[in-house]
């Protein structure tokens, strides 16, 4: 019975000791504990979060104490050192001992005095979770930084001989959100742009932002330890796109048609569809074979939004545009520079040679709508694009036509441009009495606009 009593009261004096002692992180933000395996005592680790305003590393702090004066020793493990602790600190005859440190680790608190040598075990973590987002300016990218996360945490596993490194993961989460300034409604607005940002914890974002001037972009990162932090970066597009269209009769082509044909006079009236430009330069070259015709004319130049007036196109062959764009002026390394791009489309509008279609033999004028004109016979493309003419004929300047019965008596005669010309109805001069049936002799001489003369002439069968 004396025995048992002995060993409560030793057991009582060892609880008393351990409450007397203690180890406690000072503003810690998360504890855990440790995976050691094969033990079933477990360490706390300390999460501190970072970092701090002055610079990187977080001053972690740990502090002990006992109710009497004693000897406290830190010490930090050290899987290369014999014994594997190394000791950083050593107070003595005191009761409140503090260790500030930016080191990461296993760390051991060893209390000593005349009644007690006692020792505890944790792991001090710097949680580095930072966002200042940046940028710098460039025309092609808009690469993000500023974005400090720690992705894991190791420390060693103290009951292995040596120790053995053991890893704690620690991934984040970020959600990436971007508006535009309107300014007509003055407000942000979310951006509807499809884009990407990768990688998550800095990212390239694509496209670049450039459809408005200024954008609000925000990032929420979190971790599993619970940590959280929001951080917004305004951005001011300065990439430029430069990109147009072709519109023929007021309907705009597709982007993606890179030669578009058609008669001369073709005139082509140009749409500016570029992005986040202030400044443009057209250019218009007329191909180097016309340059003996039009020397005044190899090229036309505007400094405006969109040509004033169509392009007129007159002279066979292909003709190539470009558009420099160019954008607002921002300040690189202390200089002044602008995002500048073009769109150059090489031989972008082709204009056909001059062309008389055959004419038919038979044509039969009475009314019904079938072949009551003697006209040209459409000439097939395969494809007729915008500004090829259905009639049969392709970039005529003038056009003359006489038609002859068979005493050589001429009944109808047309001297004008092309597009006067709409055939003629079996009518005496286009407008008086029916001709007779029969058989009838036209000869027709025409000028294109590249200066090709054409001539034909033929017999024609006229019916009722």
């Amino acid at each position: 019975m004396k025995h048992s009593k002995k060993i409560l009261f030793s057991l009582f004096s060892v609880w008393v000791n351990l409450l007397q002692a203690q180890l406690t992180a000072v503003n810690s933000d998360t504890v855990v504990f440790t995976q050691y395996q094969f033990s079933s005592i477990q360490d706390p680790i300390y999460v501190f979060y970072g970092p701090q305003p002055n610079g990187w590393n977080v001053n972690m702090t740990l502090e002990g104490s006992y109710t009497e004066p004693s000897t406290f020793i830190w010490m930090r493990i050290n899987n290369n050192a014999p014994g594997n602790w190394d000791t950083v600190k050593q107070e003595s005859n005191v009761t409140l001992s503090r260790l500030v440190t930016t080191a990461n680790g296993n760390y051991r608190l060893q209390i000593k005095n005349s009644t007690t040598d006692t020792s505890f075990y944790c792991v001090i973590f710097a949680n580095n979770l930072y966002s200042n987002l940046f940028y710098q300016p460039d025309c092609d990218e808009l690469k993000i930084r500023g974005i400090t996360t720690t992705p894991e945490l190791r420390y060693f596993n103290r009951f292995a001989n040596p120790p053995s490194p053991l890893l704690m993961f620690n991934p984040s989460t970020f959600v990436w959100k971007i508006d535009y300034w309107h300014p007509t409604l003055g407000d942000w607005v979310p951006d509807t742009e499809s884009r990407t940002f990768l990688p998550a914890h800095s990212p390239l974002i694509q496209p670049i932002p450039r459809e408005n001037e200024l954008y609000r972009i925000t990032v929420e990162i979190s971790d599993i330890l619970g940590h959280n932090v929001k951080d917004t970066l305004f951005y001011q597009a300065i990439s430029v796109e430069a990109n147009f269209v072709a519109s023929i009769g007021g309907n705009d082509l597709d982007e993606e048609e890179l030669n578009i044909r058609g008669q001369a006079p073709f005139r082509i009236q140009f749409k500016n569809r570029s992005k986040n430009a202030v400044g443009y330069r057209w250019e218009f070259w007329h191909r180097t074979e016309s340059l003996y015709n039009r020397p005044d004319t190899v090229w036309k130049e505007y400094y405006t939004f969109i040509p004033p007036d169509s392009i007129e196109y007159l002279d066979a062959g292909n003709y190539s545009v470009k558009l420099v764009a160019t954008g607002r002026s921002f300040l690189q390394a202390g200089n002044e520079k602008r995002c500048v791009d073009e769109k150059f489309l090489q031989n972008y509008i082709t204009v056909y040679e001059s062309m008389l279609g055959e004419l038919p033999n038979v044509f039969t004028p009475t009314g019904d709508g079938i072949n009551d004109l003697f006209t040209f016979k459409t000439i097939s493309t395969g494809q007729l694009k915008s500004g090829v003419s259905g009639k049969g004929t392709r970039s005529i300047k003038h056009l003359e036509i006489s038609i002859y019965n068979r005493n050589g008596e001429r009944v109808y005669n047309y001297s004008g441009d092309d597009e006067g010309w709409q055939g003629w109805n079996g009518q005496r001069n286009g407008k008086g009495a029916k001709v007779s049936p029969g058989v009838y002799f036209y000869v027709i001489r025409a000028l294109g606009y590249d200066g090709v003369e054409h001539k034909k002439h033929g017999f024609v069968h006229l019916y009722y």
